[in-house]
């Protein structure tokens, strides 16, 4: 499927897991005894997992390589994104906002934009890390509303608001986006940043690798029919059940 090359033992790799209803995105490094899978699970909640860890929260995950990328450039990204986890693991907020991600993080891995209602997704995570390092993967400017999106940006509000009632203010200065901001899904992301090759990828080719990538998965099994029935804990919930919601296909 266009040259997507599966994980085989790479630094810098993008990871999906998920069902047909919701998929989930992140980082799938390899620098050290093993593997560390770094993802923004949810509010406030950036995540390092091990495989066994990310496989009994969440479930089956492929892994894709970031190919195109020199071994300099690789190292900066992965340095980069290890440095956004010791500093920020309980410092990343979740929000619908779709702008500004290549400022979101500081030069040294800090959050930059602290502004009210701002955050990112678990696919903007990925994005505002790559647009950190110069490696615009979407280009943003061609990105286009689709008719799911706002039914998806409620739904995810009102599970913050569920989550946390004190997240009232970060929840009200969000649902001015609603209807608004730009939907990336997980899929259109990690398709992105696997096939890299210093051209941002538009809407429709984006959204096109997408639906190739749940197809993928579908037919390899990764792609669940149904999200498990579990009974969660909160941070178990957290990653499991909610930021990369879709509503509808493609």
């Amino acid at each position: 499927m266009l040259e997507l090359r599966e994980y085989s033992g790479a630094m810098l790799s993008v990871l999906i897991s998920g069902c047909e209803e919701q998929r989930h995105a992140g980082f799938f490094i390899n620098e050290g005894a093993e593997p560390e899978l770094i993802h923004l699970g949810w509010h406030l909640r950036l995540y390092n997992n091990t495989e066994a860890e990310y496989r009994s929260l969440i479930g089956e995950f492929s892994a894709f390589e970031c190919s195109h990328l020199l071994d300099e450039q690789v190292e900066e990204v992965v340095s980069f994104v290890k440095t956004i986890w010791r500093k920020n693991h309980r410092k990343v907020p979740y929000g619908i906002a779709s702008d500004n991600f290549s400022r979101f993080f500081d030069g040294e891995g800090g959050v930059a934009n602290r502004n009210p209602g701002t955050g990112l997704t678990c696919a903007t995570f990925l994005m505002s890390v790559f647009a950190s390092q110069l490696y615009p993967v979407i280009d943003e400017k061609t990105w286009k509303s689709r008719g799911s999106d706002r039914e998806w940006q409620d739904k995810v509000l009102d599970k913050l608001l569920e989550y946390d009632p004190e997240l009232s203010d970060h929840v009200s200065e969000q649902r001015k986006f609603v209807g608004k901001a730009f939907r990336y899904r997980p899929e259109e992301v990690v398709a992105c940043s696997a096939l890299y090759d210093y051209e941002a990828f538009s809407f429709d080719p984006a959204v096109q690798m997408g639906e190739l990538l749940v197809q993928k998965l579908r037919e390899s099994g990764v792609l669940l029919a149904t999200k498990p029935a579990a009974e969660a804990s909160d941070s178990d919930e957290a990653v499991l059940g909610v930021e990369s919601m879709t509503g509808e296909e493609g």
